[in-house]
């Protein structure tokens, strides 16, 4: 059994379910359609890592990979996103997120038209993954910076509320940090870093964040 792409393979469907409810009603805040935009990103860039070799049977690896990378790209700046919607604080901070949405479109295009991002696609064991190249790990700190900035801006906020609630968006912070670390496997893999029980359960992580993420999030829809 590959735990590896199966753990991604559920990520893959938690992340669809949830990123699909928060997002089907128009009704709903917009901190909460982006919270669903957020697992909907997820999702997408869980779908190419749990189905790796199936694509790859069909599809070039450049093309794979660039599509693996559109995802998980977006994945801190969307969090980022959510969490200005949550937080209210969309204008004091509204030059940073224009500043993450010019970064990545840049990454995009190195991605695109250079080999300075990543290069050819690499087959190990159980996985597959393109090559690292020279500037990749400028998107490494690119995902830790935002990804933290929107926790850290959730962290303050959440000083404001009531016992009850602040309590539940400090577990809401705890198990996005587990998730981030459990994420953080794909990267380390990709430089050949293969850490027992990081690898190949990392993914797992991600599910008790989905699933103690959206009570929380609902319970402030409604509250």
């Amino acid at each position: 059994m590959n735990y590896f792409t199966n753990s991604a393979f559920l990520a893959f469907v938690f992340s669809s379910v949830i990123g699909a409810y928060f997002t089907w009603q128009k009704k709903h805040s917009a901190a909460v359609r982006f919270f669903g935009f957020f697992w909907l990103t997820v999702a997408f860039w869980t779908y190419f890592v749990s189905n790796q070799f199936e694509l790859l049977a069909h599809m070039s690896g450049f093309w794979w990979g660039w599509f693996l990378h559109i995802g998980c790209m977006y994945v801190p700046l969307i969090y980022f996103h959510f969490a200005l919607h949550l937080t209210d604080r969309r204008k004091s901070h509204g030059l940073a997120l224009k500043i993450g949405y010019g970064i990545f479109g840049f990454f995009v295009l190195l991605n695109t038209y250079t080999n300075l991002f990543t290069n050819e696609i690499i087959f190990r064991d159980a996985y597959a993954y393109p090559k690292p190249a020279v500037l990749y790990p400028l998107y490494i700190v690119f995902f830790q910076v935002f990804g933290f900035w929107g926790a850290y801006l959730i962290f303050r906020w959440a000083g404001e509320l009531s016992k009850k609630i602040r309590q539940q968006a400090y577990l809401f912070l705890v198990l996005q940090f587990v998730a981030h670390v459990g994420a953080m496997d794909n990267y380390l893999i990709m430089y050949d870093i293969r850490w027992f029980p990081l690898y190949p359960y990392g993914l797992y992580l991600i599910l008790p964040f989905a699933i103690f993420g959206s009570k929380f999030i609902w319970n402030l829809k409604r509250g």
